[in-house]
């Protein structure tokens, strides 16, 4: 697995380990935070090899396909 990868993983169960109360919403929890950060890291990438123009219209077709 890609480092950044595991990276974004642990950095989602602290999330986990640090907000959900009840031990059944943990994995549903998990799988939230972790695809919102790789799209967060996603877009984060995309704004440093883009201009800010274009770094909009991929944030507006990201948004717009994950809600």
């Amino acid at each position: 697995m890609n480092e950044r990868i595991k990276q974004l993983a642990e950095q989602a169960w602290d999330y986990v380990d640090n907000h959900c109360p009840y031990a059944s919403e943990e994995q549903e929890m998990f799988q939230q935070k972790f695809a919102e950060l790789i799209i967060a890291d996603t877009l984060k990438v995309a704004t440093l090899n883009m201009g800010y123009t274009e770094h909009q219209h991929v944030k507006a077709l990201v948004s717009g396909h994950f809600g």
